[in-house]
């Protein structure tokens, strides 16, 4: 299968088969920059309706950064960081847990993925949720303050 039609799978109302088309494409995404061409399509996932579906292109976004130039990731990242506080406390954890791999490769983020996860507020949770996510922002920003 070509790597358009994985991609084009990511939307699939089957989570089943969107879900291996993330997988994939996570796999293909370490071994080399082929799948960096689609971060538009990735950057666009965000903005859906359907909360696995911006998972999925936050995954994905994150999974590319080192692919894509400084300056790209720079236009992206503020939408990206909205999702720190997605309506979806799942995606907003996924969001946050992913972080630190953008950091990793691009260290320039770190400023402003800091004062973001500074910023946020959990208020919207339910209280369990808010402490989970409360602890996955203090997890990264250690992690992030190491390096």
């Amino acid at each position: 299968m070509e790597l358009s039609e994985t991609v084009a799978l990511l939307s699939d109302k089957n989570h089943s088969v969107a879900y291996k088309s993330l997988q994939k494409l996570q796999e293909a995404s370490e071994q080399g920059p082929e799948v960096a061409v689609f971060v538009p399509h990735f950057y666009e996932l965000l903005d859906s309706k359907r909360s696995y579906v911006r998972t999925r292109g936050i995954i994905l976004l994150a999974a590319n950064a080192k692919w894509i130039s400084e300056k790209e990731l720079e236009r992206i990242l503020p939408k990206l960081l909205e999702h720190i506080a997605d309506p979806k406390p799942i995606t907003a954890r996924q969001c946050i847990q992913c972080l630190p791999q953008i950091v990793d490769e691009k260290p320039v983020t770190a400023p402003a993925i800091v004062a973001a996860l500074k910023q946020v507020k959990l208020t919207g949770y339910q209280e369990s949720m808010q402490k989970l996510l409360a602890q996955d922002i203090q997890q990264v920003l250690r992690q992030i303050q190491k390096n």
